[in-house]
């Protein structure tokens, strides 16, 4: 009878034994799934976050595409792409340029004396550089996470109708 207690204590243990073994096997997968979908979730933000700027930028410009309306200046340091409109005889800027790691856009009137700090903080980026050449704005955006995107656009009313072309 003692022969079958010790026995019995035995399988017990060994089925505790292989219980903690499994349960500590299932938390360490757990563990190292949970840090690859937060890798991967701050991965794809970052993406997100740099290619919707990029887009944002291009429609922009591609919005405000009107003969004279769209240049580029330094704007307190930063090159910044100025987009021009009138509004009831009045001519308005929009100012899109980065400040303080953050994509920023700033609606004055023109030469209104206006600051980088008056502007409206869009979304965190790196580095906005802009480069006009021959009709053509070209602007490299780095993202927060250090991974940089070039595009080049083609400013078709320096350029006149598509039928001239």
């Amino acid at each position: 009878m003692k022969q079958g207690t010790k026995t019995t204590q035995l399988n017990g243990m060994v089925v505790l034994l292989l219980f903690g073994v499994l349960s500590v096997c299932v938390l360490g997968v757990l563990l190292m799934g949970a840090e690859s979908y937060r890798e991967l979730t701050e991965r794809d933000r970052a993406d997100h976050e740099r290619r919707t700027a990029v887009q944002y930028i291009a429609t922009r410009l591609h919005h405000a595409d009107r003969a004279g309306a769209v240049s580029l200046r330094d704007f307190d340091g930063e090159s910044a792409l100025v987009l021009k409109e009138t509004i009831d005889g009045s001519v308005y800027e929009t100012i899109v340029y980065c400040y303080d790691g953050y994509l920023c856009e700033l609606f004055v009137p023109e030469d209104g004396g206006f600051t980088p700090e008056d502007g409206t903080q869009l979304m965190r980026i790196g580095a906005l550089e802009f480069q006009e050449d021959n009709g053509r704005i070209a602007f490299r955006l780095t993202g927060a996470d250090g991974t940089t995107q070039e595009l080049q656009l083609l400013v078709r009313s320096e350029r006149g109708s598509r039928n001239e072309e």
